[in-house]
């Protein structure tokens, strides 16, 4: 028996999970804001010769360039006696030597973190603007002197920022403290400004501050050559203490950084305002009088919310994956047998159809694919052999492991709570509810759904169909949040609140057709045939002939929606 290989293989996974904020930290959350934007946002920011602007993450200097090229312009003789900055990142102070053009004055910029600075630190009264791009970092990846000092930070008048905020919405609440009244901050901010809900709540929290909030939705990739496609959102907001902004909240869309100039550069021409965010970020940003037929088919008597029908619960947690699932290698290093572990639906691609086979299981098994579960109950069916494979788990780094503490028996991560089918943590075409036949539990990449004990079989596949129609597709696009690459998420809760049509008597022998033609065509990848399929038998084909328009706009605006994810 070889364990060398898999010794290893479990401490490189050990150490990943031990300290996460490594691997994080070497890219600090930091993408570097392209010239066209910076100058952009500078233009936009610096209004006088005169004025004084915090850069508060300065890194690359793209900024620091942009305002000094934007007071030159402005007919200042001294443009560094305007910029001030600070970074806790050495390379920025190199990046900053190199730019020797911009001739900084050193007092103005300070090596350390911007949370922990105030006013005094820059010797100055009051900034007329901040600007800038801060780090994407979540809050399970803050550093432990990140997470004390956001602790310090979280409220505005009576505003509270959720404690689990990235460090960014700390970064543009903390920047209000440098502000004279009057004065505006620009920032470049990730796709979670509109698509989580603190950073929805962060908006509406600054915008009784400010004469004006608005969001300008970016669907250009800005940072693809930085090896990422997280989307990007221009917040722009003037006035500060002259609020609350007229309009709410206003977003606006911008296909790319051309027409993102051209809405800025007109920012005071009183041409267009954005729509206001009122509840899911996608109302704002499909096209105008979009979602007329969504709304007008909510009025329908058979609408219910997902969360009615059924509960969405993450799947098992095991603390590491990578170690607890595994693949047919891995059983042969081991000399574990099949039947010594369990199947386990790891990744939602092994699900292809309406319903989750164990057939389907097996072919990801064949295809060396991880989806075999070594769990306490493993032991009891290869004691040595499985003793010997949790051997190679650290013992220092299992005593570490948060998710191990939990349990009473660190490697039995199996709850045991079978459920009746899957739903997609996230996905990139459209989401799918797929039903359990193969009697297996998930890990959390993949969502498990209990459907209330008097469901029937013909009930759950009628929610499985309806959830692949056109209507709720759009509604999945509605209450879901988008990340880099196109990527739709859903977190239980906004799983739950999709709406489903659940009409009443249909024949059981069609229901059961449709299924099975439904389930062919996913498993082919026609997608759009089974989508056709579920709206004939969900909403009836007499009902599509009448409201022939309503399916039309439906579909419009579901391609727009997926369109905008990408």
């Amino acid at each position: 028996m070889d364990t060398s290989r898999v010794e290893q293989s479990s401490l490189k996974i050990c150490l990943k999970q031990r300290d996460p904020q490594t691997r994080k930290r070497n890219e600090g959350g930091v993408f570097y804001t392209p010239d066209s934007i910076s100058d952009i946002l500078s233009q936009w920011t610096v209004r006088a010769k005169l004025d004084l602007v915090l850069e508060p993450s300065f890194g690359g200097c793209g900024f620091i360039q942009s305002l000094r090229k934007r007071f030159t312009r402005l007919g200042s003789a001294q443009p560094a006696e305007s910029i001030f900055g600070c970074d806790i990142d050495a390379r920025a102070f190199t990046h900053l030597a190199r730019v020797s053009e911009n001739k900084p004055i050193p007092a103005h910029f300070i090596k350390g973190d911007f949370l922990q600075l105030s006013l005094r630190d820059f010797g100055v009264r009051e900034f007329d603007a901040v600007v800038g791009n801060p780090p994407y970092v979540s809050y399970h990846n803050m550093f432990g002197e990140q997470r004390k000092a956001t602790a310090q930070l979280r409220s505005l008048g009576e505003f509270q920022l959720r404690k689990t905020s990235s460090l960014w919405a700390y970064f543009v609440l903390h920047s209000f403290k440098f502000l004279k009244v009057g004065g505006r901050t620009a920032w470049v901010l990730p796709g979670s400004l509109l698509n989580s809900d603190y950073g929805k709540e962060l908006l509406h929290g600054i915008s009784p501050q400010f004469q004006r909030v608005v969001v300008i939705s970016l669907a250009q990739r800005l940072f693809i050559s930085e090896g990422t496609e997280e989307s990007s959102e221009i917040l722009l907001c003037e006035g500060w203490r002259r609020g609350p902004a007229k309009h709410g909240v206003e977003v606006r869309s911008a296909a790319t950084v051309k027409q993102c100039k051209t809405l800025v550069s007109s920012w005071h021409s009183n041409k267009w305002r954005g729509a206001s965010l009122n509840g899911r970020a996608m109302f704002t940003l499909l096209p105008h009088r979009s979602l007329s037929e969504y709304y007008e088919l909510l009025k329908h008597g058979a609408i219910t919310r997902l969360g009615n029908i059924v509960k969405v619960l993450i799947g098992i947690v095991t603390g590491a994956n990578a170690f607890f699932v595994v693949d047919r290698q891995i059983l042969k290093q081991m000399d574990i047998r099949f039947d010594q572990v369990s199947l386990i639906l790891s990744k939602f691609r092994f699900a292809p159809g309406l319903i989750l086979k164990t057939s389907d299981l097996l072919d990801a098994y064949e295809n060396e694919e991880r989806c075999l579960l070594v769990n306490r109950s493993s032991l009891e069916r290869a004691a040595s052999v499985v003793k010997k494979y949790f051997e190679t788990f650290p013992k220092a780094l299992i005593e570490e492991n948060a998710t191990f503490a939990k349990r009473s028996i660190w490697h039995c991560p199996d709850d045991g709570k079978i459920p009746d089918g899957f739903f997609p943590y996230m996905n990139h075409i459209g989401p799918r509810l797929v039903l359990n036949s193969a009697a297996v539990n998930s890990t959390n990449t993949v969502h498990r759904l209990y459907f209330k004990p008097s469901t029937t079989i013909s009930e759950k596949k009628i929610a499985a169909i309806s959830m692949l129609t056109t209507f709720s597709q759009l509604s999945a696009e509605i209450e879901g949040r988008t990340y880099g690459a196109g990527v739709l998420k859903h977190e239980p809760s906004e799983a739950m609140n999709i709406r489903l049509m659940i009409p009443a008597n249909i024949p059981i022998r069609e229901l059961n057709q449709a299924a099975k033609a439904i389930d062919r065509l996913l498993r082919m990848r026609k997608l759009d045939e089974a989508r056709h399929k579920a709206d004939t038998l969900i909403f009836g084909a007499e009902f599509l002939a009448e409201n022939q328009k309503l399916f039309v706009g439906l579909s419009r605006d579901l391609r727009a929606a997926r369109k905008r994810r990408y």
